[in-house]
């Protein structure tokens, strides 16, 4: 979410902090003692872009007044009035169907370990804003396929797995170049074999808990992994490759720019 300061309580910050957008330079700017989701009522907030807006408000700032703290006056705007605002954004909606699409594939008929899995996890760290949607609707959507499918021992493993390939896709967020996506594809294939089937040696009876067992399991496990790999390497181009010539084609879709905001002095 986008958000403005609107107002400081004097007593524990100076007018300076009121107008800046919160990031993370504003974060680390703020005094000792100071909450930075201003819980103690040190600030308060004004949230003009964010997942449930069709566009950002547009909104300015008059002048700063002292009236119970520094605030700004008459700083809302326009869009939070005109009825603009919708439930998700069109380009939300479209990356919540592209998941939920690509984690249901497990459910049809596929060679064995060719899924979507590293995938959709990937996916959902690049594209989604909110973090805490990246993570809950790919891990919602492959508990749901589970669901279905049955559950089975070593689930935490494979989330756990599924967790941090999201956070591949965090990184990958500002980085979308082909290059850098297809270099995360394998990185997340790699995590993925070298989790799982450590969490198979360790939990199982297949195999001795010595180096030779845990050897011999990543063996065993050698001739699934070219089918994970390609199933990745197929589902991370159909989702980045396809949600990109989407982008270009509606730009209802496109991620909105940051948005600047006047600060007064």
């Amino acid at each position: 979410m986008a958000t403005a300061v609107v107002w400081v309580d004097p007593g524990q910050l100076d007018r300076s902090f009121v107008g800046p957008v919160i990031d993370e330079q504003f974060l680390a700017d703020l005094p000792p003692g100071v909450d930075p989701r201003g819980e103690n009522e040190e600030f308060h907030t004004f949230v003009f872009d964010g997942l449930t807006f069709t566009e950002p408000v547009r909104f300015s700032f008059d002048e700063i007044v002292c009236r119970g703290g520094f605030r700004f006056l008459r700083s809302y705007a326009r869009g939070m009035r005109s009825g603009r605002v919708s439930m998700l954004k069109p380009r939300a909606i479209v990356l919540i169907s592209l998941v939920l699409a690509a984690a249901a594939s497990r459910l049809v008929p596929h060679p064995w370990n060719l899924t979507s899995i590293a995938a959709v996890a990937l996916f959902a760290g690049a594209y989604f804003e909110d973090r805490r949607l990246a993570f809950a609707v790919p891990l919602g959507a492959l508990f749901l396929s589970d669901l279905v499918l049955g559950l089975y021992s070593g689930m935490a493993v494979v989330y756990v797995s599924f967790a941090l390939i999201v956070e591949i896709g965090r990184w990958l967020r500002s980085r979308r170049q082909p290059v850098l996506i297809a270099a995360a594809a394998l990185a997340s294939s790699m995590l993925f074999f070298i989790l799982t089937n450590f969490g198979v040696w360790v939990s199982g009876h297949l195999y001795p808990k010595t180096w030779a067992g845990l050897t011999t399991c990543y063996t065993a496990a050698v001739p699934f992994f070219r089918n994970s790999l390609e199933g990745d390497l197929l589902y991370t181009l159909i989702l980045f490759g396809g949600f990109a010539l989407m982008e270009r084609r509606f730009q209802v879709l496109r991620e909105p720019r940051a948005m600047s905001v006047l600060t007064v002095a």
